[in-house]
């Protein structure tokens, strides 16, 4: 089952993705923003729909908390759809800036140079990730078992209290 909430959030992260562009290029009658550049739609999507993002996880998030529990699991994974589209529009940013800067050279020295700017951005983020983001990560499902396991726990001890009180 968990595979396929992950699926359909990763299918909505992009099925979003391209509904923004597709809004953008109609909106501004394929003409774009500014210089018109692709790099311009890229950086104004990933602002906005960082935004609209950020606001959507706030409200989801206000209902989750006063939702019934399996109600509460559902908003609960549209949040992490949330995040999926955000990092999804940043990730074409990053990807339209790094076109951008080996546009002017060819052959296998632009692979050397697009693989040289993607190693030096992981070098950069993935320690700062595992270091801040994995731990909380980590931290948050370890308490997420221990509740299942306390409401698991709880459950099975009224079980058994009422097949005690049964057989008196």
């Amino acid at each position: 089952m968990e595979l396929t909430q992950l699926t359909s959030s990763m299918a909505m992260g992009w099925c979003v993705l391209f509904w923004g562009q597709w809004l953008f290029w109609a909106g501004t009658g394929g003409h774009g923003v500014g210089t018109g550049s692709r790099m311009s739609a890229r950086m104004l999507m990933a602002m906005v729909f960082s935004m609209a993002c950020f606001m959507a996880i706030r409200i989801v998030d206000f209902f989750a908390d006063r939702a019934s529990k399996s109600t509460q699991k559902g908003l609960r994974q549209l949040l992490s759809t949330f995040g999926i589209v955000m990092g999804l529009t940043w990730e074409a940013c990053f990807t339209e800036a790094i076109d951008g800067i080996t546009a002017d050279y060819d052959g296998s020295y632009k692979t050397v140079l697009d693989f040289g700017i993607t190693f030096s951005l992981c070098a950069v983020v993935l320690p700062a990730w595992a270091m801040y983001i994995l731990p909380k990560v980590l931290e948050d499902e370890e308490q997420k078992k221990d509740k299942e396991k306390e409401a698991n726990g709880h459950a099975e001890e009224l079980g058994s209290f009422g097949d005690e009180s049964m057989t008196e």
